[in-house]
């Protein structure tokens, strides 16, 4: 049951980052949307979505002011989570 609602999240997310490439044309905008979804993430002490979307996240996101504090963010949380 667990790992079913996990696919289906997973699914859920991967829809959700192809429709944000398809419907948002302006390269910054995207790059500002796809950092605040991650940063939702992040308040939570989830970085799963970011560990699985990273490849989305090293292509689209390139402002360092955006890039930079989004990388400090996942290292930190992930910090927690281990200790």
């Amino acid at each position: 049951m667990m790992k079913n609602k996990i696919k289906e999240r997973e699914e859920e997310n991967n829809g959700y980052f192809c429709e944000i490439k398809v419907f948002i044309s302006d390269p910054l905008l995207l790059q500002i949307m796809l950092t605040r979804i991650f940063d939702q993430n992040f308040e939570k002490q989830n970085i799963t979505v970011y560990e699985r979307f990273r490849d989305v996240a090293e292509k689209y996101i390139k402002e360092p002011f955006l890039k930079e504090p989004l990388l400090q963010n996942y290292r930190q949380i992930r910090q927690k989570i281990r200790y």
